[in-house]
């Protein structure tokens, strides 16, 4: 029900996207994308197991590893830090974030994408975490345009600021530019 209904969301920019799915586990959100259209996908994980599962999903609806999908055994806050870090780096127009809750994941996906590298100027990241728990409307360059919360998951749909003060397609800053509240 939650993927098929951030999906529905999604729909309009997934033909053609490039996605990131961290702490991806089974990789259904990438899995997913791809078979919606998307033109590509990361996959990182830290779990040998959960790699393997998604070489295993991939294989099972059709894809095969290859330069346009990848799966890295990562740890995920790690991985992103370093791939922020580095002066050239891919964009991702989606990025799916599906951290264990309640270990603080959510606030380092948000301060390390909040720095504007990997998600794209018309990009939007979707944030997993526990129903109780509040994530800041703004994170640095980041915007919380939208949440939705189903039973004990609530999923947070955060856009890039961009230098005018908008918050490109989706979501609205009201003009303003700064990070009140953020990360």
């Amino acid at each position: 029900m939650v993927r098929e209904a951030v999906f529905s969301s999604l729909m309009p920019r997934l033909p053609g996207s490039r996605v990131l799915d961290l702490f991806a586990g089974t990789g259904a959100w990438g899995i997913e994308a791809l078979s919606r259209g998307a033109v590509s996908a990361v996959f990182v994980d830290i779990d040998q197991q959960a790699c393997d599962l998604i070489h295993t999903n991939l294989t099972n609806c059709g894809w095969r590893c290859s330069e346009e999908i990848q799966i890295l055994r990562k740890e995920a806050a790690r991985w992103l830090t370093s791939m922020e870090a580095k002066a050239e780096t891919q964009e991702f127009d989606l990025i799916f974030a599906d951290p264990p809750y309640n270990r603080g994941f959510e606030e380092t996906v948000l301060r390390v994408l909040s720095g504007g590298k990997l998600l794209s100027a018309d990009g939007v990241l979707v944030l997993e975490s526990n129903a109780r728990q509040v994530l800041p409307t703004y994170a640095g360059k980041l915007l919380q345009y939208k949440t939705k919360t189903y039973g004990d998951t609530r999923i947070s749909y955060y856009h890039p600021i961009q230098q005018n003060g908008t918050a490109g397609k989706e979501g609205n800053t009201h003009g303003y530019s700064g990070s009140p509240g953020g990360v």
